[in-house]
C-alpha cells in the first residue's frame, strides 16, 4: 500500500535557492526601472530649469529693447548740477548704458513725468537694472537696484549713428555738449551678451527715431 506522507520538495511552497534567485531578480529589475526614472526625471528638470533660464533671458532683452526704443532725447542734471546727455556709456560711466526713456506708466494719475532714468551695470557676473526716483537728481538721490540676469560672463553694445557707423562709446568723443549741438540719439544699438551654458545672444534694436515709424 503506497505511503501518503509527502516527500521532501513535494509541497506547493518555494525552496530557500528559489527565493533567493527571485529577491535576487526582483533587485536587479528594480534597479534597473529605477535608474530609467530617474534618468527621465533628471531630463524633465533639465528641460524645465533650460526653459525657466530662456524665459528669464527673453524677459531682460525685452525689457532692454523697451528701454531702448523708448528713449528720449532729454538730458538730465547729476548731483552736482552737471548736465548728463539723454544718453550715455563707456568706460568713464562705469555704466554699459544710462539713458532717459518714455512711457513710464502712471496708472495713478500722480503729477510727475512719463520719463524715467535708467542704467545698466555688470558686477560679478550679474547684470543690474538701475532706476533713480527722478531725472534731475538732488545729492542724496540714490537709484533702485534690481536683478535683470544672473550669470552673464560679458555684455558688449555697439552703437549705430545717423550713417550707421558703429561706435563703441556715446555720445562720440568730438560731440560737444551745448545747446548748438546737443547729443543726438543713436540710429541703432546692437548689444551682444555672453552666458555661462548658453553662449553668445545678439540682439539689434532700433533707436527711438526709427522704433517711432
Amino acid at each position: 500500500m503506497p505511503s501518503s506522507r509527502c516527500r521532501p520538495g513535494d509541497e506547493g511552497g518555494f525552496t530557500l535557492l528559489e527565493l533567493l534567485v527571485a529577491i535576487t531578480v526582483f533587485s536587479i529589475l528594480s534597479t534597473i526601472t529605477y535608474g530609467g526614472l530617474k534618468t527621465v526625471l533628471d531630463a524633465e528638470q533639465q528641460t524645465r530649469k533650460h526653459l525657466d533660464r530662456l524665459s528669464q533671458v527673453q524677459i531682460g532683452l525685452n525689457l532692454v529693447q523697451r528701454d531702448i526704443e523708448q528713449a528720449s532725447a532729454r538730458p538730465i542734471r547729476d548731483e552736482f548740477g552737471d548736465t548728463l546727455p539723454a544718453m550715455r556709456s563707456g568706460s568713464l560711466t562705469g555704466m554699459l548704458l544710462e539713458l532717459t526713456h518714455g512711457g513710464y506708466v502712471n496708472p495713478l494719475d500722480r503729477k510727475r513725468s512719463n520719463l524715467q532714468r535708467v542704467a545698466y551695470l555688470l558686477e560679478d557676473n550679474i547684470l543690474y537694472r538701475l532706476v533713480w526716483p527722478a531725472l534731475d537728481r538732488a545729492q542724496d538721490t540714490s537709484p533702485r537696484k534690481s536683478i535683470l540676469l544672473e550669470e552673464v560672463d560679458s555684455m558688449e553694445i555697439t552703437y549705430f549713428d545717423q550713417l550707421m557707423e558703429p561706435q563703441k562709446e556715446w555720445p562720440k568723443p568730438n560731440i560737444r555738449n551745448d545747446q548748438t549741438t546737443p547729443y543726438p540719439l543713436p540710429k541703432a544699438i546692437e548689444v551682444t551678451l555672453e552666458l555661462a551654458g548658453m553662449g553668445k545672444i545678439r540682439r539689434l534694436y532700433r533707436g527711438a527715431e526709427l522704433a517711432a515709424k
